[in-house]
């Protein structure tokens, strides 16, 4: 599994300050470079003078170095309630996700609060003999992890945690909508997969809540699986009933409300006016903590390793996938399309001539407005289908930079069901895609 993805280093940058056009195309050739092995994530991080100047023109001086000390990482939705008893968090947290839904009702307890301390559901015994509170509740330095509940599908583990602090946790960065979130470095393993490049190392920034100063809790998405291509697997159906995992979480990491950015000594303006080659004499005085992740100045954490393991049973009964297997005359076209209560994942399809060129791809809902993407998940492929009406669905195939400079944009995403023909976003879709195919799920519960 890549260690980010193109909706990290896109979708999500433009969720607090707008970005312009050229840095969107710079930001989408470094993902290009990185994922075809031209150069190392590292590279991007510590060589990015060329295109930090327009960067920091949208941002602001003092948030250049911020900036791209944060493009590797998800900002999510979280939410600020009441914090409910062990084994209840889906019921707290599951309608204010990006991928919400009925887990409540699916999920099994992994244990609830007794006289008698933590106790296991009598369906998922711990592993290894180990007592309860070690398998699903863990105590490092200070910091208590808890795993309150579990759902598995095919597409991921989802599991409700608890994050207790012995001292309260350092003041959050909070958003423009009054968010904030911790982000988990974890490690996992399932025992399906046979090839350790399957297994991996990610930062997640969980959706969740601080529910006081020293709790917070989110739910967490381990996924079973990214996009099928990426993979040998032929999808779903390969992933047994019954699965292994182990997982650690090697960080816990916020960042911090009011962080010390590098200041460069120039106003905006400045660096604005300023040649490729002045601005990146400049940028390369920054000091070198600056460029680390996590570093001092921008982040507080918490090393240690939580370590969980769990023999879980994957629900299948509530996964449709549409097969299409199609390609046109273009060399483009669909695989198929997997539909979940919570996610809709669309796998594309391209002939050897055409893989490398530079597609995005679009999904409509039955009003003909876009499908919002899985914010736990950086990765363009997987929706979330939420409250929307997914009894038609349209997807498109186009040209990425076409999309990014023309197609895209609010006026254009919504309100679709209340537009005249000729203004609606699929027709213009329609007129600029490679490919188009309308498909019609049957409704999953």
């Amino acid at each position: 599994m890549k260690s980010f993805t193109e909706k990290q280093l896109q979708e999500q940058l433009q969720k607090d300050t707008p970005i312009p056009d050229v840095v969107e195309k710079k930001v989408h050739q470094a993902y290009l470079q990185i994922q075809s092995g031209q150069i190392s994530q590292e590279e991007v991080i510590r060589s990015p003078y060329r295109w930090m100047k327009k960067a920091s023109i949208a941002l602001g001086c003092a948030a250049a170095a911020f900036f791209f000390c944060m493009i590797l990482f998800l900002t999510n939705p979280v939410m600020a309630e009441n914090l409910p008893g062990i084994g209840s968090l889906f019921s707290l947290l599951q309608d204010k996700v990006s991928f919400f839904g009925n887990f409540e009702d699916y999920a099994t307890p992994l244990q609830s609060q007794t006289e008698d301390g933590l106790q296991s559901d009598d369906n998922l015994t711990p592993s290894d003999g180990q007592n309860t509170s070690e398998a699903f509740s863990q105590t490092y330095d200070g910091l208590t992890i808890t795993l309150s509940e579990v759902y598995a599908d095919p597409l991921a583990v989802y599991l409700t945690v608890l994050i207790e602090n012995e001292e309260p946790f350092p003041d959050t960065f909070t958003d423009q909508w009054g968010n904030q979130t911790l982000c988990l470095s974890i490690q996992s393993k399932m025992d399906f997969r046979e090839s350790e490049d399957e297994n991996y190392y990610l930062p997640y920034y969980t959706e969740g809540s601080f529910l006081n100063e020293n709790s917070y809790s989110c739910i967490l998405r381990l996924p079973l699986q990214e996009r099928l291509d990426y993979h040998d697997s032929q999808g779903y159906e390969e992933i047994p009933d019954q699965i292994h995992l182990d997982f650690s979480i090697e960080q816990v990491l916020g960042d911090l409300a009011n962080p010390k950015h590098w200041d460069s000594g120039y106003t905006e303006e400045e660096l604005a006016a300023m040649s490729d080659e002045e601005f990146n004499a400049v940028m390369s005085q920054m000091p070198e903590e600056y460029l680390t992740h996590p570093n001092k100045y921008e982040q507080y954490w918490y090393d240690g390793q939580w370590d969980f393991s769990l023999d879980l049973t994957v629900d299948k009964s509530r996964t449709q996938v549409i097969e299409v297997n199609e390609l046109n005359d273009k060399g483009v076209g669909l695989a198929d399309v997997i539909v979940t209560p919570y996610e809709l994942v669309v796998n594309d399809l391209y002939s050897p001539e055409v893989a490398s060129y530079d597609y995005f791809c679009v999904a409509l809902d039955a009003d003909g407005n876009r499908l919002p993407y899985n914010d736990s998940f950086g990765n363009c492929a997987f929706y979330t289908v939420q409250d929307r009406d997914i009894s038609t669905i349209d997807i498109y195939i186009l040209d990425y930079i076409e999309y990014m400079d023309e197609l895209k944009g609010d006026d254009n995403y919504y309100n679709n069901e209340n537009k005249a023909p000729e203004d609606k976003w699929s027709t213009l879709l329609e007129e600029r895609c490679f490919y188009h195919v309308t498909l019609h799920p049957d409704p999953v519960s």
